[in-house]
């Protein structure tokens, strides 16, 4: 009797713990990663005590547990083992964590409603803060802004307000429709403001690539929902926005085209991959590879090994920037680099899969043949497609923090599929 009431309790604390992972996120990553640690190992205690049975014949998760190995393998084929474990030994919390969140929507649907209001709540308001900062130089509890060409909210010095903003955005989209799907899907003027909103906070973070996310955001939308007028306005709107701070504020010109374009066009006879400095990262990630190419130089261990002279690259024309950082600014070269080709083509079979499916959802969305439940799947996989997109500079895929951020609506998707990962019925 005490051990189930306490079974109970625990199990309350993290179904509450977990819908809070949203706001702990703005914190910094102690919160959110210490939630997720305790979610995964209650998830493994779950399993025993409940006798539940992961589908192991399922591919999917066979090919996650053999990336799993092979990161490890490479961690302790490095030549730097412990330091490399720090990133790899329990990546697999971010998968088990996910997991036990589809066991608190199975067992309590209103999950997903907490967590949809909670999160709208928070974009609100880091949206509205961030029109605040931006106009009056200052957030709302006095945390100045960053700099002429970018805002924080509540994140700081740490500029992760767009990534965080449009990383999030998809899961918001696909937990709204959850929450409605068996009712008709219909704009209204609440939905448009809330989505310009949100649209007009990531262009005044600055982040370039966020930018670039929320217009694939915003074009996969408009292909997927038959109201084309509403949402050609609501699209009109925003660029109209978009056009009138551009104008108002020469700094976000500068910041989102001419930095750019100066960065790319660094001289006046080669085209730089995104600029000097990404095009020498690339080139020792690159390198880094085809000295190790099966397992790498194990996670983590980028920043240790890029200042050798085998490794470290400058630019042609300008001496001054280095190849070396604390990673490669790309998850795929990272995964080349740091764990080899066997662990980029595991991850990269994942990516496709979810591309493929995308595809075939938006063009049944065209053809209006698809329903609500398919339409949470598009931007499931729409969320998946921007978290992992291979043509932009990136995080670190190793890091916690946006680890957290990425895996946050796999749970969601589990859960959808919880047949093929749990063989016998969760109760």
């Amino acid at each position: 009797m005490i051990k189930k009431i306490l079974d109970e309790k625990i199990f309350n604390l993290l179904f509450f713990l977990s819908l809070l992972l949203p706001v702990f996120l703005v914190t910094g990553p102690f919160l959110p990663d210490l939630i997720i640690s305790l979610n995964s190992l209650y998830f493994i205690y779950f399993i025993f005590s409940k006798k539940i049975q992961i589908n192991f014949s399922n591919i999917y998760i066979r090919l996650f547990i053999f990336w799993i190995v092979v990161i490890l393998l490479s961690s302790t084929l490095s030549s730097d083992p412990f330091h490399s474990y720090e990133s790899s030994l329990f990546y697999i919390r971010f998968f088990l964590s996910a997991c036990m969140i589809s066991i608190f929507i199975i067992k309590n649907k209103k999950f997903i409603n907490y967590s949809f209001y909670i999160l709208l709540i928070l974009l609100i308001i880091l949206s509205s803060d961030a029109i605040f900062q931006y106009i009056f130089e200052y957030n709302i509890i006095g945390i100045p802004k960053y700099n002429d060409l970018r805002v924080s909210s509540f994140f700081g010095e740490e500029l992760k307000l767009g990534s965080y903003l449009v990383r999030l955005f998809p899961y918001l989209i696909a937990m709204y429709l959850f929450i409605n799907k068996y009712k008709e899907i219909k704009p209204n003027l609440k939905i448009i403001v809330i989505f310009i909103l949100i649209s007009i906070s990531i262009f005044l973070a600055g982040e370039r690539a966020a930018i670039a996310y929320l217009f694939i955001i915003l074009f996969v939308t408009f292909l997927s929902f038959n109201y084309k007028k509403v949402m050609l306005f609501s699209s009109a709107v925003f660029l109209g926005l978009y056009l009138l701070i551009s104008l108002l504020d020469s700094s976000s010109i500068q910041r989102n085209f001419s930095y750019t374009y100066n960065q790319i066009k660094a001289s006046d006879e080669k085209i730089m991959i995104f600029s000097t400095q990404h095009e020498t990262i690339y080139k020792s990630a690159f390198e880094m590879f085809k000295h190790n190419i099966f397992f790498g130089v194990g996670p983590k261990n980028f920043r240790k090994l890029c200042s050798e002279d085998k490794y470290n690259f400058k630019t042609d024309f300008d001496k001054s920037f280095k190849g070396c950082q604390t990673h490669p600014h790309n998850f795929y070269l990272q995964l080349l680099a740091e764990t080899g080709i066997l662990s980029f083509i595991i991850f990269s079979i994942y990516y496709f899969k979810s591309l493929i499916s995308l595809f075939k959802l938006v063009y049944n969305s065209v053809l209006k043949k698809i329903n609500n439940n398919n339409l949470i799947l598009l931007y499931l996989y729409l969320g998946f497609f921007i978290n992992f997109f291979p043509l932009v500079p990136t995080g670190n895929l190793f890091n916690n923090w946006l680890c957290v951020v990425m895996f946050l609506p796999l749970g969601l998707y589990i859960y959808l599929f919880n047949k093929s990962v749990f063989l016998n019925n969760v109760r």
